[in-house]
């Protein structure tokens, strides 16, 4: 019988540290104050805002959201309501590495999950390999459904497009 004198567990830190990409700063997105019929705003950005294939970003979405109003929770709205949503094209030159991250949803009386005020979503990507040297626009839509005490909205779709320079590997 072999016996090594191995210990995995240096190894494996070693391995899981370079799989996990360091948290990107939050990048100043300005974003428009609701008015009028616009019950919700949206921007969006990546960062870092230049990349090579092979790395990680992440983008991020800001909406901020009309006084009184709400738009409900990613995937489980915790009613009949439609769950606000965020959708990328595939065939881009970015993989989603994870799903969407949001703030913590606020409970309401009947059971619903919403957020108010702002809110601030979040998903990495990987820059693939086969990325070509250029400026890059990722579209992306939110989809959600505004609504008051009174009542709700149909759903809304706002088009995004932040930008990504792809660059060669530094």
């Amino acid at each position: 019988m072999l016996c090594l004198n191995w210990t995995p567990v240096p190894f494996l830190a070693f391995a899981l540290a370079s799989l996990v990409a360091e948290p990107a700063a939050i990048p100043d997105i300005p974003v428009s104050a609701p008015a009028g019929t616009n019950r919700v705003t949206a921007g969006a950005a990546i960062q870092p805002a230049k990349g090579s294939p092979g790395e990680v970003v992440t983008v991020f979405v800001k909406v901020r959201i009309a006084s009184g109003h709400w738009i409900y929770a990613l995937e489980d709205s915790g009613s009949s309501s439609l769950p606000t949503s965020l959708a990328t094209p595939s065939g881009s030159a970015l993989r989603p590495t994870e799903h969407w991250r949001g703030p913590e949803p606020k409970g309401k009386e009947d059971g619903s999950r919403i957020y108010k005020g702002e809110a601030l979503f979040q998903r990495r990507f990987v820059i693939e390999p086969g990325a070509t040297e250029a400026l890059t626009k990722l579209p992306l839509t939110l989809t959600c459904q505004v609504c008051n005490e009174a009542l709700c909205w149909p759903p809304e779709t706002i088009s995004l497009e932040p930008m990504l320079k792809i660059v060669r590997s530094r």
